[in-house]
């Protein structure tokens, strides 16, 4: 991408001449977060590929529609798709299919809420609150399932139960940004169900942000929604990964995020020094090892090591804490050492 950087000349004068000296100064955007969104089509066999572009596009949080996840025995499938540094949470269909995902940096100020305060039939979806340097983002995810015989559900309904969506999510002083997979054919403007959301956005001063398809077929079917005047949202991307009809959606966000933690390691100790030491002298000279000795020597030094080990259990058991770690630092070996 072409950049037009602004050019800085600085004349330092010369006993002949005046010279300019010319450089290049580069704009330094400050950190911002990497936000996707993927409709995955059932993850239960794609967690090695949910972790691999998790990784290898270095995203902050990814959301999940269609996990197919269940609310109970898919542990192992999520351990497989959340990579280390991450946590993993999800909202699961009671029934089979659908279910909502994230998928997010551990050292992220995130904060999930139960689905309490509006209660929908036509659409699922999983707030969470995203506090960073005194700045607070409320993040609606949403799967609208399409309209079958099975589900019974009517757009009318869904209209109404996101405009109180909206009037919730905007009663609040943080930022709104709500996304997801609407199946609605945002490119369809003639669409009366695309041109009522439209008028919805607006009227509520909120833009939506996707303009390449998000789908095999060719429509936008998955959207960024956020205020309009606020510029949280910036450079909206679509690419397929070839895991689901649906294409990956990332955006970057204008929020600071928090540094990351920094790398822990477990230590396993004896706190000793607290240790009644009388009452360890006690059961050590009332134990078989003292009362009742082996007669030979290895069973002696076997009998030696289990006893003192099933004490210092009892009177000084063994803990375990989490330091920072500390790399060892390499040994540079040279000829004046």
């Amino acid at each position: 991408m072409k950049m037009n950087l602004p050019v800085l000349i600085v004349f330092y004068q010369s006993r002949k001449k005046t010279i300019p000296n010319v450089f290049a100064i580069t704009k330094i955007h400050p950190p911002r977060l990497k936000l996707c969104l993927l409709n995955i089509q059932s993850a239960c066999n794609k967690g090695l590929d949910i972790e691999e572009t998790i990784i290898h596009q270095n995203i902050d949080m990814l959301a999940l529609t269609e996990t197919w996840l269940k609310p109970q025995g898919d542990e192992s499938k999520i351990a497989i798709m959340t990579p280390n540094g991450y946590k993993f949470e999800h909202k699961p269909r009671m029934s089979k299919g659908g279910g909502i995902a994230v998928i997010y940096r551990e050292h992220l100020s995130l904060k999930f809420y139960p689905p309490k305060f509006i209660e929908v039939k036509s659409f699922e979806y999983l707030e969470c609150l995203l506090t960073s340097a005194q700045t607070a983002t409320r993040i609606i995810v949403i799967y609208r399932p399409p309209i079958s015989k099975k589900n019974q559900l009517k757009t009318a309904i869904f209209h109404d139960e996101f405009s109180n969506l909206l009037e919730y999510v905007l009663s609040s002083k943080a930022r709104p940004i709500i996304f997801g997979d609407f199946n609605f054919h945002f490119d369809v403007q003639t669409n009366p169900d695309t041109v009522k959301l439209q008028t919805q956005l607006l009227t509520n001063n909120l833009i939506q942000h996707v303009s390449s398809p998000t789908h095999k077929k060719g429509h936008i079917l998955d959207w960024v929604v956020s205020n309009d005047a606020d510029r949280t949202v910036e450079e909206v991307t679509v690419s397929d990964l070839q895991i689901s009809d649906h294409f990956l959606l990332s955006c970057l966000l204008n929020i600071h995020p928090p540094p990351p933690l920094k790398p822990l390691t477990e230590i396993k100790f004896r706190n000793q020094r607290r240790m009644n030491s009388e009452a360890f002298r006690h059961d050590l000279m009332t134990s078989k090892l003292f009362l009742h000795p082996p007669s030979t020597l290895d069973e002696f030094a076997l009998n030696y090591n289990s006893t003192l080990r099933v004490l210092l259990d009892k009177h000084a058991p063994t803990k375990i804490k989490k330091i920072p770690f500390r790399p060892d630092t390499p040994w540079v070996y040279t000829d004046d050492v």
